[in-house]
């Protein structure tokens, strides 16, 4: 056990809604290292948490999750390139990605509004334990939807 955990806010997504997902996604401008982010670490074994999009102060830690499968990491010039990426490796992993969740998502499409290059790296996962821990309201995700913390900042030993 570590003595850190990553969380990844889900931000479109509020119980009583079921949680329905399988598999993510992050896009990060090509050349960079992605900061506050724990894409170098993403491989099968590797634990997360997932945190609803509730209102800051009110959010909670939902699901421990397992990534099973990670793409490698691919260099996409559009939003159309992106999503046939997207679609290929989930599909291969037997997941389906619908257009919406793609083309109507405004860090996606925010991000491709000025032509240059962007890396893009796809993992899918599976929950392996249901939760629901309160996180601080001190805690602030970075705007890639991740928070890394000490364990003891969340988790009750």
């Amino acid at each position: 056990m570590t003595d850190s955990v990553w969380i990844r806010r889900h931000g479109w997504w509020l119980p009583p809604a079921p949680f329905r997902e399988d598999h993510g996604w992050h896009l990060w401008p090509a050349g960079q290292t992605p900061s506050r982010s724990p894409v170098r670490l993403l491989a099968p074994g590797f634990e997360y948490y997932v945190c609803d999009g509730g209102r800051s102060g009110e959010r909670r830690m939902r699901f421990l999750t397992e990534v099973e499968a990670v793409s490698q990491t691919f260099a996409v010039t559009s939003l159309d390139e992106g999503f046939r990426r997207l679609e290929d490796f989930f599909g291969g992993q037997g997941r389906a990605m619908s257009w919406s969740a793609w083309y109507e998502d405004s860090y996606a499409t925010e991000k491709f509004r000025t032509p240059r290059v962007f890396s893009l790296l796809a993992w899918t996962f599976s929950v392996r334990r249901s939760l629901s821990v309160p996180l601080p309201r001190a805690q602030r995700f970075a705007p890639s939807g991740w928070l890394h913390v000490p364990r003891s900042e969340v988790l009750p030993s």
